[in-house]
This record gives structure tokens, C-alpha cells and sequence, in this order.
């Protein structure tokens, strides 16, 4: 959910997307193996993904994030669902949840993991992304 948006903005409304995430590295390419990188050697970056960023509200303050457990279990317990199983999988970003922003948020903890990680695009729709670029 954005507030911070002109009024009316669909965008300001409780949503969600299918994001697709592509990391993109550069360095040179070994002479040994013929490759920039192995591959298989990014299940880090994908595991951090699915840790933090899979199945997951991204909000983007603590205090949203709060409210929006505290109302699911409102709705679960008025519904006498057994709400001692529900777990509310939440990444608190501390700025607008945009694709701008969580390209950026990948990149870095991407980077971290990757020296050699250039860039991060996060693709909402398939006409719709954001990169962010060393």
C-alpha cells in the first residue's frame, strides 16, 4: 500500500504482485571454466529472496507492518478460524514499497552476497520493471 501518492491512485489501495527478479552479474570470464560464474553459486541470493521477499507483505514502515497482522488476526479469530497457526510473514523496507525501491533493497543484500552482481530488475507485469544498476 502507497500513501504517498496523488489521491485516487489505484496503487494506494491493499494489493499485490507476482514479481519476477533477474540478477545480473559481470566480471571477466575464467579462463579455467569458460564462465563469469557459476550459477548454482547464487542460491544465496535466491534463498535471501525466499526468506525474506517470498509469500511475504512488504510494508514499509514497522508500524504498518504491525497493523496488518493485528487486523488478519482480527478477521481469523471472527471467524473462529484457530489463529494460534497463523503466522504473518512480513519485510519491513522503511520506504515506499515500489519496485524501485525493493530493486534496490535486492541489489544490496545481492551484492553482498555476489561481488560480481550488477544489477537487479524487478519486473511487476510484463510490460512494467525497475533496474537498479551498479
Amino acid at each position: 500500500m502507497l500513501t504517498n501518492l496523488r489521491a485516487g491512485h489505484k496503487c494506494m489501495n491493499m494489493h499485490g504482485h507476482n514479481y519476477e527478479v533477474e540478477v545480473r552479474l559481470m566480471g571477466p570470464v575464467e579462463t579455467e571454466t569458460g564462465m563469469v560464474f557459476d550459477y548454482g553459486d547464487l542460491k544465496d541470493v535466491e534463498e535471501w529472496i525466499n526468506t525474506h521477499l517470498d509469500h511475504s507483505h512488504i510494508s514499509c514502515t514497522k508500524e504498518e507492518s504491525e497493523i496488518i497482522q493485528s487486523c488478519c488476526l482480527r478477521i481469523l479469530k471472527s471467524r473462529k478460524d484457530d489463529s494460534s497457526e497463523y503466522t504473518s510473514k512480513t519485510y519491513v523496507l522503511n520506504k515506499p514499497a515500489t519496485a524501485e525501491n525493493i530493486a534496490t533493497e535486492i541489489y544490496l543484500q545481492a551484492k553482498r552476497l555476489c561481488s560480481l552482481v550488477s544489477s537487479v530488475m524487478v519486473r511487476e507485469t510484463r510490460d512494467t520493471w525497475a533496474v537498479n544498476l551498479d
